[in-house]
């Protein structure tokens, strides 16, 4: 699969679109085909090392974390033991600070990870649903979040958008300090 991978820290052109192994889902992880992800200031500091104390969750020396980005819109691909949420062909968005691996075709993520606060992309997807488990709400907050979306009440901002192979002029794009909205990034397959 393809994924912009961070060659070391550095300006934006230390970003590397390249060939990984595909992730597998573990215990209660999904695998999604991600459709969309976004370039935000996070991922720049992570990529940059700013402030250098973010080399203390990220890497002393170079990155450990190998592929950037925790914000992603997508459908579910394949479901790990005891995922139990999610059917496989469920279209999901989310986000996880604790977890990237967004800048890529696919990632795993853990069934109760999602915040569909911070993740403001599939509405900009023509045809897109939303299905996703919340962590701390119940049934009511997730359909009140849905209704509001599937309703156009709900629009994300979105800057800008930009393919995979470009992320590179993303990144250079969202440190400019200029973005307003949402710097989207399309994931394409080729399928």
């Amino acid at each position: 699969m393809k994924a912009a991978v961070p060659t070391r820290y550095g300006p934006p052109d230390v970003v590397r679109v390249v060939d990984v192994p595909m992730p597998t889902p573990t215990d209660n992880e999904v695998l999604v085909k991600v459709h969309a992800t976004t370039v935000n200031r996070t991922d720049c500091g992570f990529r940059g090392a700013k402030p250098f104390f973010v080399r203390v969750l990220t890497g002393l020396v170079r990155p450990r974390v190998k592929i950037l980005g925790n914000e992603f819109a997508g459908q579910v691909e394949a479901l790990g033991p005891g995922a139990t949420s999610f059917a496989v062909g469920d279209r999901v968005f989310g986000y996880d600070d604790s977890v990237c691996g967004a800048h890529a075709q696919y990632l795993t993520i853990r069934e109760a990870a999602q915040n569909p606060f911070l993740a403001l992309i599939t509405p900009a997807l023509p045809g897109k649903s939303v299905l996703f488990g919340f962590p701390r709400h119940d049934q009511a907050m997730m359909n009140y979040f849905k209704d509001l979306m599937d309703s156009g009440l709900f629009r994300p901002v979105i800057d800008r958008s930009y393919p995979l192979k470009e992320i590179v002029d993303a990144y250079r794009y969202v440190e400019t300090g200029q973005k307003i909205g949402n710097v989207v990034i399309i994931v394409e397959h080729g399928d």
